[in-house]
């Protein structure tokens, strides 16, 4: 029987997810004309009586059925069992008629109520009252007569409209059944499972309202087991949807999905948990299977999440997913309720992969709000091909305990991309958090984000061994940390990155210290190394736009810079670097990022080209050449060309400029700054000219080489160009 017909599509995506349910008239076409027995022709419904014998009578009379509770309270002390194959069954009560079991009564057989090999199951609007009030409270109670009703081996069950209350073990424990659908049901504080669901092959739970006992419990009885099994539970299942469910006040997590090979939940409000809220993971019992299906796939969209209350030990998450193949978790909304300085640790969204050889194909996370997070809002590990993208970020990691973590922390993966981010704390948080956390990771993007208010760094990537195929970090924003904004570090083993665009990168920042961008080259070795249009602004303690240093193996091929700049009280240099054999024999250049007018009232007066510079360190050989392109106000108006620095050891160059359209005026032989003394007499035209200056220095002090040139005539404008002007330079010890 596939009477719900089940219809979960490949997800775009932003998912598309739909699914019908049976009419009334396919029900009735079903189930034909059933006998109709009114309960109370056989049953006395009085309260006291015991009515067990008279149901059992009733639910095993013809395999046609129709039951009707009128009003009263049946009280059953022993269980109610039907195992009729093929029997059509249902059960329908008035409001005010109610099932109770009052007995601390043990069976063999799981269930108060027991329904075996229907092909069709329908319960609407039972009441339903249990025996917790007389039975041991106890996670796993040595009498499963605890669950409500068992329902095993059955093609079609619907359970409507019931209620159920006084609950020790489950609600409803519901096992081996084709078409299962739980729908408007009411179960409050349940010691344990409201509903407990294996082996099913399609499951719908939609719009149940459920509640545990779990905040009722002493937070700090850590040891006490009571009430550590999750409101909602679907084991080995072929396909479930849960969907505009309402959970809460469970002590351990509100609902959880094992083994099943696709899962969606969808529009749900969970609430008050103390470990997970949602959970999606492998099928782990202690006799043995390990991993979801092969296929397993799980989509949790559009839930509100609130008020993780973490009565259980570090590791717990709002939305909490492991080893499943394709994971796709879009606009869901997530409240972790923390804002205590000492509050429990929890993740926002939590998937992971374990250490063995199941493979994520796809990780999408997507347009999410999370907030006041113990932890990481998004935390990952051992995943690939991962998507985290247009979500916002606000309070996390607010627990006390140092962690270095990140808002969005990914560990051990490959192939990332973390897109359109808002990463954003109203007071700085505790303990060393970051923005952006990415370790022993291969081929990551991590673009256009905005990272403020941190407390370690804004964006920290550290490279895996192997190969990366590319690593780009362009276009972000990062502002008001307390460290390094943007830091780059390598793994224990020799990695090598083939091309890294550290490029559009924005830092505004009125406390920095340290740093703006880092890179720690032990054992990375950057093919290509591009950083471009990088901006800082309002910068009050910078030690430097760039620093590159290490320790161990490691260094770059090929580099590219264009267009550092900065502004505020304190300019630091371009870079620093130690090492020197970090740059040893690789090109650097600098362009210039804006127009340079010397119009100086005093004719051949030498000032500096600024942003045209590069930084040397004491000691170390550097070749250099300048080419820089320039307009003159007059053809009659001539220039001069040099450089200045720091104490020079050893100092050797030439330059030459333009004189006429034909002609260049030469200088060989130079060893000093700011020569040669004279300018030239002429320019060649108004609007294209060009000077080179070429050599190698071996500075005696740290400082910067940079270009100088001056006006042969008082006030009257050469113009060094911006964009097309550069200078190129590299380490020749």
């Amino acid at each position: 029987m596939r009477l719900l017909h089940i219809v979960i599509n490949h997800l775009t995506p932003f998912g598309t997810e739909y699914f019908n349910m049976p009419t009334k008239e396919e029900i009735q076409g079903m189930v034909g004309a059933p006998l109709e027995r009114n309960a109370k022709s056989l049953a006395t419904g009085d309260g006291t009586t015991d009515d067990a014998a008279a149901l059992n009578t009733l639910f095993n009379t013809a395999t046609e059925r129709n039951i009707v509770f009128g009003k009263g309270t049946y009280k059953v002390n022993t269980q109610v069992i039907t195992t009729t194959a093929g029997a059509r069954l249902r059960i329908t009560c008035d409001p005010n008629a109610k099932i109770l079991t009052n007995s601390a009564f043990a069976v063999a057989t799981n269930g108060i109520i027991r329904i075996e090999n229907a092909a069709y199951l329908e319960i609407d609007g039972l009441n339903f009252e249990g025996n917790a009030a007389t039975t041991a409270l106890s996670k796993s109670p040595t009498s499963n007569a605890n669950y409500g009703i068992y329902i095993l081996n059955c093609d079609v069950v619907k359970i409507v409209n019931c209620s159920f209350t006084n609950i020790v073990r489950a609600a409803l424990r519901i096992e081996g059944c084709d078409d299962v659908w739980i729908d408007r049901n009411y179960v409050p504080g349940t010691l344990n499972y409201a509903f407990d669901i294996w082996s099913c092959n399609r499951v719908i739970c939609t719009r149940n309202i459920v509640s545990g006992n779990g905040l009722a419990q002493s937070p700090n009885a850590l040891t006490d087991d009571i009430g550590q099994t999750p409101g909602i539970m679907f084991v080995q299942c072929t396909k479930v949807i849960c969907a505009m469910n309402q959970i809460t006040n469970f002590r351990n997590t509100a609902t959880k999905a094992d083994g099943c090979t696709t899962v969606l939940y969808l529009k749900n409000t969970v609430s008050e948990f103390g470990k997970d809220g949602i959970k999606v993971m492998s099928y782990n019992p202690s006799a043995g299977v390990v991993g979801n299906p092969i296929g397993s796939r799980c989509i949790i969209a559009q839930n509100t999440i609130e008020n993780f209350r973490g009565w259980e030990s570090d590791g717990a998450a709002n939305i909490n997913v492991f080893e499943c193949e394709d994971v796709q978790v879009v606009n869901n909304t997530i409240n972790g309720g923390q804002t205590m300085l000492n509050s429990p640790y929890e993740n926002g969204i939590f998937i992971v992969n374990g250490t063995g050889t199941l493979v994520t194909k796809r990780v999408i996370v997507d347009g999410n709000i999370i907030s006041a997070c113990g932890g990481p809002a998004i935390q990952m590990a051992r995943v690939s091909n991962t998507s985290i993208r247009k979500n916002k970020i606000t309070n996390y990691m607010t627990r006390l305990t140092a962690s270095y973590l990140g808002g969005i922390n990914i560990d051990n993966s490959s192939h990332l991309e973390i897109l359109d981010n808002i990463l954003f704390n109203e007071t700085a948080p505790v303990q060393d958090a970051m923005g952006i956390r990415t370790t022993i990771c291969t081929n990551v993007r991590i673009k256009r984000n905005k990272v403020q208010l941190y407390d370690y760094h804004g964006i920290y990537v550290q490279v895996k061994q192997g190969t990366s195929e590319y690593l780009d970090i362009s276009d972000n924003t990062i502002n008001e940390g307390e460290n390094t904004p943007m830091v780059i570090t390598g793994d224990t083993v020799m990695g090598t990155v083939r091309v890294c665009n550290i490029d559009g990168n924005t830092i505004i920042n009125d406390t920095l210290g340290g740093d703006l961008v880092e890179f720690n080259m032990n054992f990375i070795t950057f093919n290509l190394l591009t950083m471009r249009n990088h901006s800082s602004i309002a910068l009050t303690s910078a030690t430097n736009a760039l620093r590159m240093h290490r320790t161990g193996t490691g260094g770059v091929d090929k580099m590219d810079m264009t267009g550092f700049n900065w502004a505020g009280t304190a300019t630091p240099p371009l870079f620093t670097y130690r090492p020197t054999e970090v740059f040893n024999g690789v090109m650097g250049r600098v362009v210039l990022p804006a127009n340079v007018t010397n119009n100086n009232g005093t004719a051949n007066t030498i000032a500096d080209v600024t942003g045209l510079s590069f930084p040397v360190k004491a000691g170390v050989k550097y070749y250099f050449r300048f080419q820089i392109f320039y307009t003159a106000a007059a053809t009659t108006t001539g220039s001069r060309w040099s450089i200045n620095g720091p104490g020079i050891t050893t100092l050797h160059y030439r330059s030459d400029y333009t004189l006429t359209t034909v002609s260049r005026t030469p200088n060989e032989s130079l060893t000093g700054y700011n020569l040669p003394a004279a300018s030239n007499a002429t320019s060649g035209t108004t609007g294209s000219n060009d000077a080179v200056i070429e050599g190698i220095i071996q500075p005696s002090a740290d400082g910067t080489l940079i270009a100088r040139f001056a006006s042969e005539v008082a006030s009257s404008a050469i113009v060094a160009l911006a964009g097309i002007s550069f200078v190129e330079y590299k380490i020749i010890t």
